[in-house]
């Protein structure tokens, strides 16, 4: 569109251009008029906070281990190399993958970076906990036994989920359903709550006579 428009303009003048009469984003057009800059810059600086807290927000909440897990990140290294004729670029680039198995020769091509690129690699629901990390966690901050078996009479008694894979009846605030696996994976929020709960002497023996 942003062509179509600017041929109409060059050839005929502005007078045929048909930006302003088009209900297209903004942004198709290379040519924009003061109020059409003026209404992004207004609509980007109004969300610009939310979107900056939320990937603020989804990175600090990320585990280091998996942050840093080169699973989930590529990185490159841009290594100096020689061209082969005189015709050619005087300084060419290889790209070299970041190998932490050869943390020597990892070393070494570090001294000769140029530029390092990294991408990270999204991983959905990162921080969900399974059963047993839920179970382990809560033993460990309530100091007292809290096995698998405790762990299942509790998401029945506080009705956070219900016995085999039924996504609808699941309260996502603690559990998350995975169609996938056909399983669920647990919130921060999960061990939180049930720690918060447990820790009451009569709470915890309610429990263990469900």
């Amino acid at each position: 569109l942003a062509d179509v428009d600017d041929m109409l303009v060059e050839h005929f003048g502005t007078y045929y251009a048909i930006r302003e009469s088009l209900a297209v984003p903004l942004q198709t057009t290379a040519v924009r008029t003061a109020g059409q800059t003026e209404a992004l810059r207004k609509l980007q600086a109004k969300y610009f906070d939310d979107v900056k807290q939320f990937i603020d927000t989804y990175r600090t909440e990320l585990p280091g281990h998996l942050y840093e897990d080169s699973r989930f990140a590529f990185r490159v290294f841009l290594v100096p190399k020689a061209g082969n004729h005189a015709s050619t670029s005087d300084l060419a680039f290889e790209f070299v993958k970041y190998d932490p198995n050869r943390p020597e020769e990892m070393a070494q091509i570090q001294k000769q970076i140029a530029l390092v690129k990294e991408r990270q690699v999204p991983v959905t629901n990162a921080n969900l906990l399974n059963p047993t990390k839920v179970v382990k966690e809560v033993a460990s901050r309530i100091g007292r036994a809290f096995t698998m078996h405790q762990h299942t009479l509790a998401w029945a008694r506080y009705k956070v989920r219900k016995q085999g894979f039924e996504p609808a009846a699941c309260n996502v605030k603690y559990c998350v359903p995975d169609p996938r696996h056909r399983d669920y994976g647990y919130t921060p929020e999960w061990v939180d709550f049930l720690v918060t709960k447990l820790s009451d002497d009569a709470e915890y023996a309610a429990l263990l006579k469900s």
